[in-house]
């Protein structure tokens, strides 16, 4: 089989297995924005992690609808922001990100579903102007109007 189309078909894939992410507005503050999310996982701990992940991942990347941040914060193409920003992206999306988190309430009870997965509903608070200003001082994005 072709190499390129495998790989398109790889990447393709991906793609859409991380634009699944279901991350909704819920309201804004200045510097602060409330989503809710939900997130799966082995555990219950697991499952609230992603959750949580998922909410960095989209407004790194995708922005949230219907928020003061509606854009994404890099505005790079994300498969070379990924790349160009490693040092600073992978840290942030697996140990770093509870820093920038205010508050996350569980929303219901966790149900198991399949395979001993679990599912969870969260209220995330994120204060954006400290992930800003941690990502301008580590020059993943510049300062607005410069």
């Amino acid at each position: 089989m072709n190499f390129k189309i495998v790989a398109t078909a790889f990447l393709l894939f991906f793609t859409c297995a991380t634009l699944s992410a279901q991350v909704s507005f819920v309201s804004g503050e200045k510097g602060t924005i409330t989503v809710r999310t939900s997130g799966n996982g082995k555990g219950i701990n697991d499952a609230i992690a992603n959750a949580e992940k998922d909410v960095f991942y989209m407004l790194l990347f995708r922005g949230i609808a219907g928020s003061e941040q509606s854009s994404a914060l890099i505005t790079t193409r994300e498969d070379e922001a990924q790349q160009k920003y490693k040092a600073y992206l992978d840290p942030l999306l697996s140990e770093r990100y509870p820093s920038f988190i205010i508050s996350a309430v569980q929303d219901g009870e966790p149900v198991k579903g399949k395979h001993s997965q679990y599912s969870v509903m969260l209220d995330v608070t994120v204060n954006v102007t400290a992930l800003r200003k941690d990502m301008e001082a580590n020059q993943v994005i510049r300062k607005f109007g410069f």
